[in-house]
């Protein structure tokens, strides 16, 4: 079969036994019909009910496609009132067959001419599986249209089939427990079989990240074109441009046409959503059934090596595109909880702080405007409520055949789908206790498995896992057409991975091709494929220990990810980067050497990202994964690497300040503070280079009117901003205190004017005394001539009088508490 495409639309041809209710459609509908034209010369002819299992199945194919491709089954499929909460109209049911498939699905079952003994079970699942391995020359060709109406009741109803005979197959395998002696047995055929049906699945999987793409396409689309309505609302008409040009009906004409393509977009869009992409996951879910169970009963003689390999590729394929789909947000707090205490915490960065008396509660000294829905990926756009169940079922699939069974009498509830797919995707073997920590050790076979997901997931980031079908060349068609029909529509479509686009041009007079340059890379055209990778590593069990081997497939994704264009993707990648480096730390059988280089590159990456990012969220999280990258420093480079990062954080921090207080935030939660506070643990006394820069950074955001930044700009960072300002200079001041009494008179002028101002967030108001009275002990003679002054000139107002007067009777406490430290 093939499908004939005339410019943008296609056109085809009507049954004769449908041509009178075609003329209850719309011209629309009618233009954008399917022809289906038979490849086959045996097409034409009456179907004789007694050919063999793969001619019935291949004119079953065609007779099915040839019906409910005709617009008459377009309105069947989403209707127009469901179409707001994205709801399928129906899903037939699959106890009544409709005519069509019920006649052919008998004629399936009824057939003798196989030449072996078969029992109904075999018979069924060889007839599902004859039906699956005829995907690539009848369903996939048609979701190439640009109207997804006919493919989306095609494949509603091939699935309705697919599903009726695998229900019953494995009603049959679960009350009859026997060795299969029938066709199930027949190892060459079965062999050939599965190898089809290994290439089902790759193009199964291949047309599901396509079609994710596409309904994300046909989204943008139609607000692409209400966007472009509202800015042209209060355009000029065509009449005041050109009034003697054509009438104003023209302009009229034109939002009609613009309202009809939107209403169209959204309409596909759902359509793609809720009845194609659940449909192709069914599919998918039969065709891996039916391919496992073939595979279970094949003699061990048969090359079941190499098969068996080629099997484990394709389950890990199919299983990481199965993973672009869920219903909620995903985003840091899903791939890496620990970043959640890492950004809010902010008691660990200080070393001693001001007592708060009876109210001495962690909850204070924790960070509250964490912008997380900035970096939370969503697949909306092409996932649906009603896939849920479906997912939940195929993954029960999955398992069914990954996990051994147990007794019949043993029944246990399914388990959650986040529960089923990492118990597919992540078997555990080994345990061990170290340091009360459970580190996760996995078999050389499930080694192997892992290996297999992470090249799938890097395969599926790079769009390296896309598949066609293309006709075999002449010198092969010449030897099929003198074989049989069944063979003819097996092997007249060929399953081959897409090869690279090329181009021509002219170059010093010579035709030159090259590799035609992408506008945007796969992962940016498919948004599913980031966000498949995403929930896959969401999924890894917490101190899951990954070889090298597995986690060098894993690093070109993440490189790649850190220097992308869009800020998501590189807060996305600094995220995995720490769930990554998080597993890498209890890895012992990786050198310092091997660690050394990949580092260094990701070092590199997030430096030069924070140096260009501009969002807080995305900041963040960079700075986050930044300091998760220090933790592996050797001892002898662990302050030269801090050292330079601090000064590049008050390079920034510099040039934003109060400007950007979103930004300025970010600066202090994941970079400023965890590095100064490592200076004051680590290395007391030794920051004398960062006080400079240090002041210039913080002295004006300490001193910034609180109240009135939020009034002006209406931004809720100023107190944190503050808060989090005075905490980073208390550490400044013991990192580089060699350098504070040169600037005494500027920092006790600051802090004047930030408890003078009346600070009215509560925990401004508990640091802003306590860091005045360290400063002044630092600060020396400088700091305490200005204090002086302000106390007994009597010139200065009674509030900056009393404030300077607390800062000296509290100095005397602090000067304590360090004597004693």
């Amino acid at each position: 079969m093939k499908i004939e495409v005339i410019g943008e639309t296609t056109f085809g041809e009507e049954d004769d036994n449908v041509k009178n209710d075609n003329d209850a459609i719309d011209d629309d509908d009618q233009k954008n019909a399917i022809r289906v034209v038979p490849t086959h010369k045996t097409m034409e002819s009456p179907v004789t009910p007694n050919g063999t299992l793969e001619e019935l199945a291949h004119h079953a194919m065609t007779a099915i496609v040839q019906h409910y491709c005709q617009p008459i089954h377009y309105h069947s499929i989403l209707q127009p009132e469901a179409e707001e909460e994205d709801q399928p109209r129906h899903r037939p049911n699959d106890a009544s067959l409709p005519p069509v498939l019920s006649y052919w699905w008998e004629q399936m079952m009824n057939n003798d001419n196989n030449n072996d003994n078969s029992h109904d079970d075999d018979q069924r699942l060889l007839a599902v599986a004859q039906l699956l391995s005829l995907y690539p020359n009848y369903i996939h060709p048609m979701l190439l249209s640009n109207d997804p109406r006919g493919s989306a009741a095609v494949l509603t109803h091939v699935e309705l089939l697919l599903r009726h005979g695998m229900d019953h197959s494995n009603n049959t395998n679960h009350n009859n427990t026997r060795n299969t002696t029938g066709n199930i047995n027949n190892n060459t055929r079965n062999s050939q079989l599965c190898q089809r049906l290994f290439q089902v699945l790759r193009l199964l999987a291949s047309d599901i990240t396509q079609q994710t793409q596409r309904a994300v396409h046909f989204l943008a689309a139609a607000n692409q074109e209400t966007n472009d309505d509202d800015d042209n609302e209060n355009a000029p008409t065509l009449d005041a441009l050109l009034p003697d040009q054509e009438p104003a009906w023209q302009s009229k004409k034109d939002a009609q046409q613009v309202a009809q393509e939107k209403k169209s977009n959204l309409h596909y869009h759902r359509l793609t959503k809720t009845v194609i992409l659940p449909n192709l996951i069914r599919m998918l879910q039969h065709a891996w059934h039916a391919t496992a169970t073939l595979m279970t009963t094949r003699s061990v003689d048969d090359g079941n090596a190499r098969n068996e390999e080629e099997w484990q590729t394709v389950q890990a394929h199919c299983a990481v595109v199965l993973l672009s789909f869920r219903s909620g947000p995903l985003g840091p707090r899903r791939i890496y909880p620990q970043c959640v205490d890492a950004i809010e915490n902010m008691n660990v960065f200080v070393a001693d702080g001001p007592s708060r008396g009876n109210n001495d509660d962690d909850d204070d000294d924790k960070t509250t405007l964490m912008q997380w829905n900035e970096l939370e990926l969503v697949a909306g756009e092409w996932t649906s409520e009603s896939l849920q169940e479906t997912l939940g079922s195929v993954w029960n699939t999955l398992n069914s055949r990954h996990v051994p069974k147990k007794n019949a009498e043993e029944t246990t509830p399914l388990p959650t789908l986040q529960n089923a797919q990492r118990q597919f995707l992540f078997p555990m073997a080994e345990r061990r206790n170290e340091e009360d920590v459970v580190s996760i050790r996995t078999s050389p076979p499930q080694q192997d498995w892992l290996l297999q997901l992470a090249r799938a997931c890097r395969a599926l980031v790079f769009g390296r896992d896309m598949y066609t079908t293309q006709q075999p060349p002449p010198s092969i068609q010449g030897k099929i057409s003198s074989s049989s029909t069944a063979n003819r529509s097996h092997d007249a479509i060929e399953v081959i991975p897409c090869g690279v686009e090329t181009q021509t041009r002219l170059h010093l007079g010579r035709t030159i091709t090259e590799e035609k340059q992408q506008p945007e890379k796969p992962y940016q055209q498919i948004p599913s494929r980031v966000f498949a990778v995403a929930q896959w590593m969401s999924l890894l069990p917490e101190h899951h220990i990954l070889g090298d081997h597995i986690l060098s497939e894993l690093w070109p994704i993440l490189y790649d990810l850190l220097s992308a264009h869009r800020s998501i993707y590189m807060g996305l990648g600094a995220t995995v980067l720490c769930r990554l480096l998080q597993m890498w730390k209890y890895d012992d059988t990786v050198s310092n050497e091997q660690r050394r280089q990949v580092l260094e590159n990701f070092r590199n990456l997030l430096e030069s990202a924070i140096k260009t990012v501009r969002e807080s969220a995305v900041v963040t999280m960079l700075g986050v994964a930044l300091q998760a990258v220090y933790e592996f420093n050797p001892p002898q480079l662990d302050r030269p690497y801090r050292l330079r990062a601090l000064q590049q954080w008050f390079t920034v921090l510099n040039q934003n300040q109060t400007l950007r207080l979103p930004f300025s935030w970010a600066c202090l939660v994941s970079g400023v503070l965890p590095n100064l506070h490592w200076f004051v643990l680590r290395a007391k006394n030794s920051g004398s280079e960062l006080g400079r820069l240090g002041l210039m950074a913080l002295l004006p955001l300490i001193q910034m009117e609180s109240m009135s930044q939020d009034a002006i700009f209406g931004s809720p960072f100023t107190n944190e901003v503050q808060w989090l300002s005075l905490m980073a200079f208390s550490n400044l001041l013991v990192v580089a205190n060699t350098v504070i009494p040169r600037h005494g008179a500027k920092i006790m002028s600051a802090l004047l004017v930030c408890q003078g101002d009346e600070p009215r967030d509560q925990r401004t108001q508990t640091w802003a005394p306590y860091v005045s009275a360290m400063a002044l002990s630092f600060c020396g003679s400088r700091g305490e001539e200005l204090v002086n002054e302000i106390i007994q000139s009597g010139e200065y107002q009674d509030l900056l009088v009393q404030v300077a007067e607390n800062m000296k009777k509290d100095a005397i406490a602090v000067d304590q508490s360090l004597t004693c430290r």
